[in-house]
Protein backbone atom coordinates (compact mmCIF):
# COMPACT_ATOMS: atom_id res chain seq x y z
CA UNK A 1 0.00 0.00 0.00
CA UNK A 2 1.32 3.42 -0.95
CA UNK A 3 2.28 5.39 2.17
CA UNK A 4 -0.30 8.21 3.57
CA UNK A 5 0.51 11.82 2.02
CA UNK A 6 2.07 14.29 4.47
CA UNK A 7 -0.21 17.50 5.72
CA UNK A 8 0.50 20.19 4.33
CA UNK A 9 3.08 22.63 6.53
CA UNK A 10 0.92 25.84 6.12
CA UNK A 11 -2.60 25.91 4.88
CA UNK A 12 -3.19 28.43 2.40
CA UNK A 13 -5.20 31.58 3.40
CA UNK A 14 -8.83 31.15 1.88
CA UNK A 15 -9.52 34.47 0.20
CA UNK A 16 -12.79 36.44 2.44
CA UNK A 17 -16.31 35.65 0.63
CA UNK A 18 -17.79 38.68 -1.29
CA UNK A 19 -20.46 40.50 0.96
CA UNK A 20 -24.08 39.66 -0.03
CA UNK A 21 -25.95 42.34 -1.72
CA UNK A 22 -28.76 44.02 0.15
CA UNK A 23 -31.58 43.41 -2.11
CA UNK A 24 -31.69 40.19 -4.10
CA UNK A 25 -33.64 40.69 -7.13
CA UNK A 26 -36.21 38.63 -7.72
CA UNK A 27 -35.22 37.07 -10.86
CA UNK A 28 -31.68 37.01 -10.80
CA UNK A 29 -29.73 36.32 -14.22
CA UNK A 30 -28.61 33.20 -15.04
CA UNK A 31 -24.81 33.31 -14.55
CA UNK A 32 -22.49 33.12 -17.89
CA UNK A 33 -20.66 30.17 -18.64
CA UNK A 34 -16.46 31.09 -18.26
CA UNK A 35 -14.84 32.15 -21.64
CA UNK A 36 -12.55 29.58 -22.52
CA UNK A 37 -9.74 31.67 -21.88
CA UNK A 38 -10.77 31.77 -18.71
CA UNK A 39 -11.33 27.84 -18.49
CA UNK A 40 -7.58 27.88 -19.79
CA UNK A 41 -6.41 30.38 -17.12
CA UNK A 42 -7.76 28.62 -14.30
CA UNK A 43 -6.73 25.37 -15.11
CA UNK A 44 -2.83 26.27 -15.67
CA UNK A 45 -2.29 29.07 -12.95
CA UNK A 46 -3.88 26.84 -10.08
CA UNK A 47 -1.26 24.61 -8.71
CA UNK A 48 -1.33 20.73 -8.53
CA UNK A 49 -1.95 20.81 -4.58
CA UNK A 50 -5.16 22.75 -5.51
CA UNK A 51 -6.22 20.78 -8.30
CA UNK A 52 -6.05 17.52 -6.96
CA UNK A 53 -7.66 18.90 -3.72
CA UNK A 54 -10.85 20.38 -6.23
CA UNK A 55 -10.67 17.17 -8.36
CA UNK A 56 -10.42 14.53 -4.80
CA UNK A 57 -14.03 16.27 -4.15
CA UNK A 58 -15.96 15.50 -6.90
CA UNK A 59 -17.73 12.47 -7.62
CA UNK A 60 -16.93 10.05 -10.73
CA UNK A 61 -19.74 11.20 -12.60
CA UNK A 62 -18.91 14.93 -11.49
CA UNK A 63 -15.29 14.37 -12.78
CA UNK A 64 -16.39 13.22 -15.70
CA UNK A 65 -18.74 15.66 -16.97
CA UNK A 66 -16.18 18.32 -15.92
CA UNK A 67 -13.33 17.15 -18.04
CA UNK A 68 -15.11 16.96 -20.63
CA UNK A 69 -16.60 20.09 -20.27
CA UNK A 70 -13.05 21.42 -20.58
CA UNK A 71 -12.34 19.20 -23.35
CA UNK A 72 -15.28 20.53 -25.64
CA UNK A 73 -14.63 24.13 -24.64
CA UNK A 74 -11.10 24.04 -25.64
CA UNK A 75 -11.75 21.72 -28.46
CA UNK A 76 -15.09 22.18 -29.25
CA UNK A 77 -14.83 20.21 -32.99
CA UNK A 78 -13.30 17.19 -31.66
CA UNK A 79 -9.79 17.18 -32.95
CA UNK A 80 -7.02 16.32 -31.10
CA UNK A 81 -5.55 19.25 -29.37
CA UNK A 82 -1.98 18.61 -27.32
CA UNK A 83 -2.94 21.89 -25.12
CA UNK A 84 -6.46 20.30 -24.36
CA UNK A 85 -4.77 17.08 -23.47
CA UNK A 86 -2.36 18.52 -20.44
CA UNK A 87 -4.94 21.37 -19.49
CA UNK A 88 -7.39 18.52 -18.77
CA UNK A 89 -4.71 15.63 -17.19
CA UNK A 90 -4.41 18.53 -14.69
CA UNK A 91 -7.49 17.55 -13.25
CA UNK A 92 -6.54 13.60 -14.14
CA UNK A 93 -3.72 13.64 -11.37
CA UNK A 94 -4.19 9.56 -10.24
CA UNK A 95 -5.00 8.67 -14.25
CA UNK A 96 -3.35 5.54 -13.80
CA UNK A 97 -4.19 4.22 -10.74
CA UNK A 98 -7.46 5.38 -9.61
CA UNK A 99 -10.51 3.63 -11.08
CA UNK A 100 -12.71 6.36 -11.42
CA UNK A 101 -10.16 6.89 -14.57
CA UNK A 102 -11.64 4.02 -16.21
CA UNK A 103 -15.58 4.58 -14.89
CA UNK A 104 -15.19 8.16 -16.25
CA UNK A 105 -13.98 6.91 -19.86
CA UNK A 106 -16.80 4.54 -19.98
CA UNK A 107 -19.68 6.73 -19.11
CA UNK A 108 -18.47 9.74 -21.44
CA UNK A 109 -21.45 11.03 -23.58
CA UNK A 110 -19.67 9.77 -26.68
CA UNK A 111 -19.46 6.41 -25.74
CA UNK A 112 -16.41 5.86 -27.35
CA UNK A 113 -15.42 2.39 -25.57
CA UNK A 114 -17.47 -0.63 -24.14
CA UNK A 115 -16.44 -3.51 -22.75
CA UNK A 116 -17.70 -7.19 -23.21
CA UNK A 117 -18.38 -9.95 -21.24
CA UNK A 118 -15.79 -12.58 -20.70
CA UNK A 119 -18.15 -15.16 -20.29
CA UNK A 120 -19.50 -14.18 -23.67
CA UNK A 121 -16.52 -14.29 -25.50
CA UNK A 122 -15.78 -18.01 -23.80
CA UNK A 123 -19.51 -19.03 -25.10
CA UNK A 124 -18.50 -17.61 -28.79
CA UNK A 125 -15.36 -19.61 -29.58
CA UNK A 126 -17.09 -22.73 -28.35
CA UNK A 127 -20.10 -22.24 -30.40
CA UNK A 128 -17.67 -21.88 -33.18
CA UNK A 129 -18.35 -18.15 -34.19
CA UNK A 130 -16.14 -15.65 -35.11
CA UNK A 131 -15.99 -11.67 -32.63
CA UNK A 132 -18.23 -9.58 -34.71
CA UNK A 133 -17.58 -5.62 -34.97
CA UNK A 134 -18.92 -3.86 -31.88
CA UNK A 135 -22.40 -2.27 -34.04
CA UNK A 136 -23.41 -6.07 -35.02
CA UNK A 137 -22.76 -7.19 -31.58
CA UNK A 138 -25.89 -7.84 -29.47
CA UNK A 139 -26.72 -5.97 -26.05
CA UNK A 140 -26.12 -8.64 -23.72
CA UNK A 141 -22.69 -8.96 -25.16
CA UNK A 142 -21.51 -5.79 -23.52
CA UNK A 143 -20.87 -4.72 -19.90
CA UNK A 144 -22.28 -1.41 -18.71
CA UNK A 145 -20.24 1.18 -16.91
CA UNK A 146 -22.60 0.49 -13.97
CA UNK A 147 -22.10 -3.54 -13.81
CA UNK A 148 -17.75 -2.53 -14.30
CA UNK A 149 -18.35 -0.58 -11.07
CA UNK A 150 -20.44 -2.77 -9.38
CA UNK A 151 -18.75 -5.54 -9.64
CA UNK A 152 -15.39 -3.55 -8.33
CA UNK A 153 -17.50 -2.29 -4.96
CA UNK A 154 -18.35 -5.90 -4.73
CA UNK A 155 -15.00 -7.38 -4.55
CA UNK A 156 -14.13 -5.45 -1.96
CA UNK A 157 -17.10 -5.83 0.27
CA UNK A 158 -15.56 -6.48 3.70
CA UNK A 159 -13.12 -4.17 3.30
CA UNK A 160 -15.84 -1.88 2.56
CA UNK A 161 -17.77 -2.11 5.47
CA UNK A 162 -14.53 -1.63 7.71
CA UNK A 163 -13.31 1.14 6.29
CA UNK A 164 -15.88 3.13 4.17
CA UNK A 165 -13.28 2.28 1.16
CA UNK A 166 -15.06 1.01 -1.96
CA UNK A 167 -13.64 -2.34 -3.57
CA UNK A 168 -10.78 -4.18 -2.92
CA UNK A 169 -7.59 -3.05 -0.99
CA UNK A 170 -4.79 -4.43 -3.64
CA UNK A 171 -6.86 -1.80 -6.57
CA UNK A 172 -7.25 -4.80 -9.25
CA UNK A 173 -10.10 -4.13 -11.49
CA UNK A 174 -12.40 -6.31 -13.00
CA UNK A 175 -10.92 -5.55 -16.61
CA UNK A 176 -8.81 -7.50 -19.30
CA UNK A 177 -7.08 -5.54 -22.13
CA UNK A 178 -6.44 -7.60 -25.39
CA UNK A 179 -2.94 -6.46 -27.08
CA UNK A 180 -2.74 -7.95 -30.63
CA UNK A 181 -1.78 -8.01 -33.76
CA UNK A 182 -4.68 -8.15 -36.70
CA UNK A 183 -4.70 -10.63 -38.99
CA UNK A 184 -6.15 -8.51 -42.24
CA UNK A 185 -7.00 -5.27 -42.94
CA UNK A 186 -10.77 -5.78 -43.13
CA UNK A 187 -11.34 -7.83 -39.93
CA UNK A 188 -8.75 -8.08 -36.93
CA UNK A 189 -9.33 -11.67 -37.19
CA UNK A 190 -11.44 -13.29 -39.64
CA UNK A 191 -11.48 -16.91 -38.67
CA UNK A 192 -11.59 -16.66 -34.58
CA UNK A 193 -7.77 -17.28 -34.59
CA UNK A 194 -7.10 -14.97 -31.63
CA UNK A 195 -10.52 -15.89 -30.69
CA UNK A 196 -9.60 -19.44 -29.18
CA UNK A 197 -6.36 -17.98 -27.79
CA UNK A 198 -7.91 -15.26 -25.51
CA UNK A 199 -11.07 -17.43 -24.67
CA UNK A 200 -8.59 -20.13 -23.61
CA UNK A 201 -6.69 -17.98 -21.37
CA UNK A 202 -9.83 -16.68 -19.95
CA UNK A 203 -11.22 -19.81 -19.18
CA UNK A 204 -8.45 -20.21 -16.96
CA UNK A 205 -7.90 -17.19 -15.34
CA UNK A 206 -11.38 -16.42 -15.18
CA UNK A 207 -11.33 -19.21 -12.18
CA UNK A 208 -8.55 -17.63 -10.66
CA UNK A 209 -10.16 -13.83 -10.85
CA UNK A 210 -13.63 -15.33 -8.64
CA UNK A 211 -11.18 -16.49 -5.59
CA UNK A 212 -11.20 -14.74 -2.35
CA UNK A 213 -7.90 -13.59 -1.32
CA UNK A 214 -7.68 -12.49 2.31
CA UNK A 215 -4.61 -11.12 5.06
CA UNK A 216 -4.10 -10.94 8.15
CA UNK A 217 -4.72 -7.20 9.55
CA UNK A 218 -1.38 -6.27 11.43
CA UNK A 219 -1.68 -2.87 11.47
CA UNK A 220 -4.02 -3.12 14.08
CA UNK A 221 -3.10 -5.48 15.96
CA UNK A 222 -5.80 -7.77 15.25
CA UNK A 223 -5.57 -11.62 13.82
CA UNK A 224 -9.00 -10.92 11.75
CA UNK A 225 -9.06 -11.23 7.91
CA UNK A 226 -9.42 -8.23 5.97
CA UNK A 227 -11.14 -9.75 3.06
CA UNK A 228 -8.90 -7.50 0.43
CA UNK A 229 -10.46 -9.26 -2.69
CA UNK A 230 -13.92 -11.00 -2.93
CA UNK A 231 -13.05 -12.22 -6.64
CA UNK A 232 -14.96 -10.81 -9.12
CA UNK A 233 -18.43 -13.02 -11.25
CA UNK A 234 -17.46 -11.28 -14.12
CA UNK A 235 -14.49 -9.80 -16.49
CA UNK A 236 -15.22 -6.84 -18.61
CA UNK A 237 -12.87 -6.95 -21.59
CA UNK A 238 -11.42 -3.98 -23.32
CA UNK A 239 -11.12 -5.77 -27.29
CA UNK A 240 -10.10 -3.00 -29.88
CA UNK A 241 -12.53 -4.63 -32.46
CA UNK A 242 -15.67 -4.96 -30.05
CA UNK A 243 -15.34 -2.14 -28.10
CA UNK A 244 -14.90 0.68 -30.69
CA UNK A 245 -16.92 1.53 -33.78
CA UNK A 246 -15.43 -0.79 -36.80
CA UNK A 247 -16.36 -0.30 -40.34
CA UNK A 248 -17.99 -3.23 -42.09
CA UNK A 249 -15.12 -5.42 -43.08
CA UNK A 250 -17.64 -6.92 -46.06
CA UNK A 251 -17.15 -3.80 -47.45
CA UNK A 252 -13.34 -3.61 -47.52
CA UNK A 253 -11.70 -3.87 -50.93
CA UNK A 254 -8.14 -3.60 -51.64
CA UNK A 255 -8.31 -0.36 -53.20
CA UNK A 256 -8.77 1.01 -49.56
CA UNK A 257 -5.38 1.39 -49.05
CA UNK A 258 -4.58 2.68 -52.09
CA UNK A 259 -3.58 6.98 -52.18
CA UNK A 260 -6.61 8.37 -53.33
CA UNK A 261 -5.07 9.97 -56.47
CA UNK A 262 -4.14 6.54 -57.50
CA UNK A 263 -8.25 5.33 -57.42
CA UNK A 264 -10.23 5.30 -60.65
CA UNK A 265 -13.71 5.96 -60.46
CA UNK A 266 -15.03 2.81 -59.41
CA UNK A 267 -12.91 2.43 -56.71
CA UNK A 268 -13.40 5.66 -55.51
CA UNK A 269 -16.61 4.83 -54.85
CA UNK A 270 -16.27 1.22 -53.13
CA UNK A 271 -13.64 3.75 -51.07
CA UNK A 272 -16.33 6.12 -49.94
CA UNK A 273 -19.10 3.26 -49.38
CA UNK A 274 -16.25 1.18 -47.54
CA UNK A 275 -15.59 4.39 -45.01
CA UNK A 276 -19.43 5.65 -44.68
CA UNK A 277 -20.35 1.68 -43.09
CA UNK A 278 -19.20 3.80 -39.72
CA UNK A 279 -21.19 7.13 -39.37
CA UNK A 280 -19.64 10.29 -38.69
CA UNK A 281 -21.10 9.60 -34.91
CA UNK A 282 -19.51 6.29 -34.68
CA UNK A 283 -16.09 7.38 -36.39
CA UNK A 284 -15.58 10.96 -33.70
CA UNK A 285 -15.98 8.29 -30.95
CA UNK A 286 -13.87 5.89 -32.49
CA UNK A 287 -11.17 9.26 -32.82
CA UNK A 288 -11.98 10.13 -29.26
CA UNK A 289 -11.27 6.65 -28.22
CA UNK A 290 -7.72 6.12 -29.71
CA UNK A 291 -6.78 9.82 -28.77
CA UNK A 292 -7.95 10.10 -25.09
CA UNK A 293 -8.56 6.86 -23.82
CA UNK A 294 -6.34 4.40 -25.22
CA UNK A 295 -3.09 4.70 -22.77
CA UNK A 296 -5.83 4.02 -19.72
CA UNK A 297 -6.02 0.83 -20.61
CA UNK A 298 -3.12 -0.50 -21.47
CA UNK A 299 -1.34 1.41 -18.51
CA UNK A 300 -4.04 1.72 -15.95
CA UNK A 301 -2.10 0.07 -12.77
CA UNK A 302 -5.65 -2.13 -12.23
CA UNK A 303 -5.71 -3.74 -15.32
CA UNK A 304 -5.10 -6.99 -16.93
CA UNK A 305 -3.40 -6.99 -20.32
CA UNK A 306 -2.79 -9.86 -22.43
CA UNK A 307 -0.34 -9.48 -24.89
CA UNK A 308 -0.18 -12.00 -27.71
CA UNK A 309 3.25 -12.42 -28.67
CA UNK A 310 2.94 -14.33 -31.60
CA UNK A 311 0.42 -14.90 -34.41
CA UNK A 312 -1.49 -18.21 -34.40
CA UNK A 313 -0.72 -21.17 -36.50
CA UNK A 314 -2.99 -20.99 -39.57
CA UNK A 315 -3.38 -17.30 -40.27
CA UNK A 316 -0.90 -17.24 -42.82
CA UNK A 317 -3.64 -17.16 -45.53
CA UNK A 318 -5.49 -13.90 -45.76
CA UNK A 319 -2.74 -12.00 -44.10
CA UNK A 320 -2.00 -8.57 -45.21
CA UNK A 321 1.90 -7.10 -44.62
CA UNK A 322 2.40 -3.46 -45.83
CA UNK A 323 5.57 -3.24 -47.32
CA UNK A 324 7.36 0.34 -46.71
CA UNK A 325 10.37 2.20 -48.73
CA UNK A 326 9.25 0.57 -51.88
CA UNK A 327 11.49 2.16 -54.89
CA UNK A 328 9.53 4.53 -57.65
CA UNK A 329 10.30 2.27 -60.13
CA UNK A 330 9.46 -1.36 -58.41
CA UNK A 331 6.32 -3.16 -60.25
CA UNK A 332 3.93 -5.75 -58.97
CA UNK A 333 6.35 -8.46 -60.09
CA UNK A 334 9.38 -6.91 -57.76
CA UNK A 335 7.11 -7.14 -54.98
CA UNK A 336 5.85 -10.52 -55.13
CA UNK A 337 9.43 -12.06 -55.95
CA UNK A 338 10.86 -10.04 -52.56
CA UNK A 339 7.99 -11.34 -50.79
CA UNK A 340 8.12 -15.15 -52.00
CA UNK A 341 9.95 -16.63 -49.43
CA UNK A 342 7.56 -14.98 -46.34
CA UNK A 343 4.83 -17.40 -47.91
CA UNK A 344 2.23 -17.71 -51.07
CA UNK A 345 1.45 -14.22 -52.45
CA UNK A 346 -2.19 -13.72 -53.64
CA UNK A 347 -2.48 -9.84 -54.26
CA UNK A 348 0.29 -7.18 -54.39
CA UNK A 349 -1.51 -3.86 -54.54
CA UNK A 350 0.69 -0.73 -55.35
CA UNK A 351 0.95 2.97 -53.70
CA UNK A 352 3.11 5.66 -53.38
CA UNK A 353 6.25 4.65 -51.85
CA UNK A 354 4.66 1.14 -50.10
CA UNK A 355 2.89 -2.02 -51.06
CA UNK A 356 0.50 -3.89 -49.50
CA UNK A 357 0.75 -7.71 -49.99
CA UNK A 358 -2.17 -10.47 -48.97
CA UNK A 359 -0.24 -13.81 -48.34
Amino acid sequence: AAPASEPAAEAAAEPAAPEAPAETPAEAPAAEAPAVNEIKDMVSQASTADLKAFSDNLTCEARAKLVEAIEQSISPRGEKNEVATVEMNKFDLERYTEPDRIIAALKHSKKPVRLVKGSRIIKLWKDGGVLARRQELPEDFFVSAEEVMKLWDESGADYQGRTGRKGNLMGVLPIVVISFCWLSAAHCDPEGLHLATVATALEREMIKYAEVHTQFDTLCDMSLPTGDFNGFTEVAVFWDWASLSQKDPTLWRPCCVKDAELHTEEERALVTQYHQSRSEKETEGFRYALHQTMDLWYAHQGTFVYKLTKLPKGCERGRTVEVQDVHADATEADVRELCSSAGKVQTVTMAKGRAFVVF
